[in-house]
C-alpha cells in the first residue's frame, strides 16, 4: 500500500524512495484462491483440475459444496467440471467467497 498522505508520498518520491506505507505477505493459499476466483469468473468450477495443480484433497473438500449447489440449481455437471447456471452466475461472487472461506477453514 502506498502512502495515503500526499505530503509523505511526495517526500518519498523526491528522496528517491518507493512510497510504500505498508506491505504484507499473501495468505497461505492465495494462489489457490486466485485460481478458484478465476474459474468462477469464467462461469465454471473444475475441482479435479485444481486438485491436480494444488492438492489431491481438493476434490473431496469441494464435494459437499458442489453437490449442494447442483441440487440448488446453481451448477450443472459438465464432464469433469461444473458450469454455472444463470442463477449461479448471479450468485457467483458470494459462491466464490464461500469457497475461499471453506478453503481457509479446512486448512488445505
Amino acid at each position: 500500500m502506498q502512502h495515503r498522505q500526499p505530503d509523505a508520498w511526495i517526500k518519498c518520491v523526491q528522496e528517491g524512495v518507493k512510497p510504500i506505507a505498508m506491505m504484507m505477505q499473501p495468505s497461505k493459499n492465495w494462489e489457490l484462491g486466485r485460481a478458484v476466483a478465476e474459474q468462477m469468473e469464467l462461469n465454471y468450477l473444475n475441482p479435479s483440475a485444481l486438485a491436480k495443480e494444488f492438492s489431491p484433497q481438493l476434490s473431496k473438500a469441494f464435494e459437499p459444496i458442489t453437490e449442494n449447489w447442483t441440487e440448488a440449481g446453481l451448477l450443472l455437471p459438465f464432464s469433469e467440471r461444473y458450469e454455472l447456471t444463470v442463477a449461479g452466475q448471479f450468485w457467483q461472487g458470494r459462491m466464490t467467497q464461500h469457497i475461499l472461506n471453506h478453503i481457509k477453514n479446512t486448512n488445505l
